[in-house]
């Protein structure tokens, strides 16, 4: 039995419009090789599709019996083939990323490599810049994603898209021989008579009970601070491997607890390319698994 993919299309054509010449003009197909399809393909199965009139053409029983197989046939092939082309573009192309300097220093690198594995042709552009400087990244093309902390001042919703990835809290980092550093969790209460150091962005919560001593544009920035001895620092979770080898302790801050929401963001509007759609796949996946072990963490 020869069934030909052409011939099903033809098939389902002519029964959706009940006519041949109906379907050929769908087709944009000459009348005689639609007529000449389904021939084929009745001679090809053995048994007539069509009842013919010169009023209408009609599934035989038969053909109503094959018109759900074809369908489902038909759409499981074009399943196949849309997912081996956008398998294929993923593969290669350009990624545009723009992110914190922070972030590019401490868990986007690993991220990039496992995506840089199962895409080695794909190009990526990393743009380690201010939060601030994001959207105009994303406006200018220059970059298909956007990685951060979004204020939602600078995320107007008429031209951009956050996708929520995780949220993390805020650690306090002190001198290894600061007072506090010998307990296991501070409060905000403990932090009241301190001078503090953070991101102002960071703090921008009303729950958020402590003034600003010293306020910086990065993390990094937080740490050489610190241990200069100007104060006890704000940092996110992701900073713990930051602060290995230097002279400071991070402790959990609580009563209350200070999350802070990283999300990806894209232009409004615009269709992500296949790498940058697979990227904030695993971006989703990297925060799910986040989510899961800060969950059996507490």
């Amino acid at each position: 039995m020869n069934v030909q993919l052409d011939q099903l299309s033809v098939f389902l054509a002519v029964a959706e419009a009940g006519s041949f010449t109906r379907a050929a003009e769908r087709l944009r197909r000459a009348q005689s090789g639609v007529s000449l399809a389904v021939r084929e393909l009745e001679a090809a199965l053995g048994v007539r599709l069509f009842e013919r009139t010169t009023r209408r053409v009609e599934l035989t029983d038969p053909g109503r019996d094959f018109l759900p197989e074809a369908q489902r046939l038909v759409a499981a092939l074009e399943r196949a083939v849309a997912w081996v082309r956008d398998a294929a573009a993923t593969r290669r192309g350009r990624l545009g990323l723009a992110a914190p300097p922070f972030m590019v220093a401490t868990w986007l690198p690993p991220l990039l490599a496992r995506f840089q594995k199962v895409h080695p042709a794909v190009t990526i552009a990393l743009h380690d810049v201010a939060t601030a400087e994001i959207a105009a990244l994303l406006a200018a093309g220059a970059a298909d994603l956007g990685i951060g902390v979004f204020a939602a001042a600078t995320t107007p919703a008429s031209e951009f898209v956050l996708h929520p990835l995780w949220s993390e809290p805020l650690l306090a980092v002190l001198p290894q021989d600061h007072a506090l550093a010998r307990r296991r969790a501070l409060s905000w209460a403990d932090l009241a008579d301190q001078p503090v150091i953070g991101q102002r962005r960071d703090l921008a919560v009303e729950s958020v009970p402590v003034p600003l001593r010293h306020e910086v544009v990065n993390v990094s920035s937080v740490f050489a601070l610190v241990e200069a001895g100007l104060g006890i620092g704000l940092v996110p979770r992701h900073a713990d491997s930051f602060a290995i080898g230097r002279p400071v302790v991070l402790r959990p801050l609580r009563a209350p607890v200070v999350t802070r929401g990283i999300s990806a963001m894209v232009r409004r509007g615009r269709s992500l390319a296949p790498p940058a759609a697979a990227f904030l796949d695993l971006l989703r996946a990297h925060g799910a698994r986040k989510a899961r072990q800060s969950a059996a963490a507490d």
